[in-house]
Parts: structure tokens; sequence; C-alpha cells
């Protein structure tokens, strides 16, 4: 059973340091300073998911809120030991009821154009494409921008 528990200020530090085998790493893209402000101010919505919850999570996922009314999905992970057993599902169900309960306009993501494995979750979801962006990611690689409307 995956458990999922929302991530608030008083919980920074357990989001701060998830870096179990198999989840992003969050120092790669956001300094856990900046980190830390976003999620103790809100701008930031994140959750993790957990078999026991007093063991290491074993998916994380993080939404920022933007002006223009979006929920931008920052990262979503899952640990390979617990991929498609539904924890990105449960993961993402939970933060469209919150971008719904902040009455958020949709969801935005960028998408590695290669990476099929998220492409068939987003578009499963109802995500669809609204754009690229070439050249976006470290290694030049296109994205490609999709849009869940709610």
């Amino acid at each position: 059973m995956t458990n999922i528990r929302v991530v608030q200020s008083k919980d920074v530090d357990l989001i701060l340091n998830t870096g179990i085998d198999g989840l992003a790493d969050i120092e790669q893209w956001l300094s856990k300073r900046k980190l830390a402000f976003f999620l103790t101010e809100n701008i930031y919505i994140a959750y993790l998911a957990f078999v026991d919850i007093k063991e290491e999570p074993i998916g994380v996922i993080m939404g920022g809120l933007e002006e223009e009314g979006r929920v931008w999905v920052e990262m979503l992970s899952v640990s390979s030991d617990y991929r498609r057993r539904g924890v990105g599902t449960a993961l993402m169900d939970q933060l469209i009821n919150t971008a719904e309960i902040v009455s958020a306009r949709g969801l935005m993501v960028d998408i590695d154009h290669d990476n099929y494995g998220a492409l068939k979750f987003y578009k499963r979801f109802g995500f669809k494409r609204v754009g690229h962006m070439n050249q976006y990611y470290y290694d030049s690689s296109k994205a490609l921008i999709y849009f869940y409307e709610l």
C-alpha cells in the first residue's frame, strides 16, 4: 500500500533529504536553500510516496505555482523498484487535486522528446501537446511542452 504525505514547511528537511537510489537528485537543478524557501513560501507543492511512512520515500512530485494560474510539474520521480505499481499515478492524482483546490487553470510539464515512458504517462492523464522548445535541456535536447486543462 502506498501512502501519500503532503510536504509542508515543517517537512522541508524530509523533501531535501530524499536522495535514495532511483529518485531524481533535487540538488542538480535547485539548491537546498532555494527549495526550502519555495516550500515554506508555498510557491511549490510537493508530495512524497511511501510504502511505510517510517522508511525512505519511494517517489516524489513537485509542482511550481505560476503567476499565470498554472502548476508547472517540476519533478516526478519514482524509485525504479516501484515503477509501474501506481506510485506515479497516485502522486499525479494528488498534484491535480491540489491544483484544483487552488483554482489553477491547469498543469504544464516539459518532457524530453525521446522520453517515451514519460510521454505515455502524461498522455494517459490527458495532457495535450501545446508546443516545444529546441535545445532546452543541458544536453541541448528538445523539450515537448504538454498542458492538462482543469
